[in-house]
């Protein structure tokens, strides 16, 4: 095949975990990846990323409001164009927006099943139970809070067949012990079902459940990171940090002057 043009970016779509065999027989399981790829709107700031994402787990985008991590999301989902570079990717990619919205006058049991799963599955069951949607089934989308839209939403991505999993700040409308216990569960599912790559604001959450995170800092650099720490949030939100405690139980005093 023909080699990319220069400015536009090459696409490769296959499994996330492409089974192949080495001599020996074992399998070798092949990463998400993009190499040099150059994202953001056609008329804002540009940012390039060459990264290899987990095959399992769950990566977290962090940034500032603005950083470009809705833009990368859609990047690598397909709604917006690379400019340059290139992606190795699955062919097929579940994606859950940060518009906190349904476009259909549909009840949230019609909303579920527009994802093709099955909700009398024990996994479809299990997840009603996890987001308190048992007794909204009925109940039209456009007469629920925003926090219970929300976890119809969420609800519709993780049943949503697909390799990879892209969610654009799943936790935002929730009260804290919903976040706490959606994010056990997106946890859960990034190990045993499909990698998850997700933005957040929340640095505690994102340090207690995060396997990897992804911060995309002011300059336009994107710098990844297996543990979170003061230089590296300095880095990512431009700003000094007076206090940090580091590890699981993530708590920081950022500088105000």
């Amino acid at each position: 095949t023909n080699p990319p043009a220069i400015g536009r970016c090459h696409r490769t779509h296959r499994r996330t975990f492409l089974h192949l065999s080495d001599q020996k027989g074992a399998q070798i399981l092949v990463m998400i990846s993009v190499t040099n790829i150059e994202f953001g709107h056609a008329r804002g700031k540009k940012l390039r990323l060459t990264h290899e994402f987990m095959a399992e787990g769950m990566t977290i985008l962090l940034g500032a409001n603005g950083a470009g991590k809705s833009t990368l999301l859609k990047t690598l989902g397909g709604m917006m164009p690379a400019h340059s570079g290139s992606m190795n990717l699955p062919a097929n990619i579940a994606y859950l927006g940060q518009e906190n919205r349904v476009f259909w006058p549909v009840t949230v049991g019609q909303l579920l099943t527009l994802s093709g799963g099955e909700l009398s599955s024990s996994f479809g069951a299990d997840l009603l139970r996890l987001l308190n949607l048992s007794e909204l089934l009925d109940r039209p989308t456009n007469q629920l809070s925003q926090g219970q839209l929300l976890r119809a939403r969420l609800a519709r991505a993780l049943l949503t067949k697909g390799e990879l999993l892209l969610l654009d700040e799943p936790t935002a409308a929730l009260d804290p012990p919903d976040a706490e216990a959606i994010m056990a569960a997106l946890k859960h599912h990034a190990h045993t079902q499909r990698p998850i790559i997700m933005s957040g604001h929340d640095l505690t959450l994102a340090a207690r459940y995060g396997d990897e995170f992804l911060g995309l800092a002011p300059d336009g650099t994107c710098l990844a990171t297996k543990e979170i720490s003061k230089p590296w949030l300095e880095q990512i939100y431009g700003r000094s940090i007076a206090g940090l405690v580091d590890g699981k139980q993530l708590a920081i005093t950022w500088k105000t002057s």
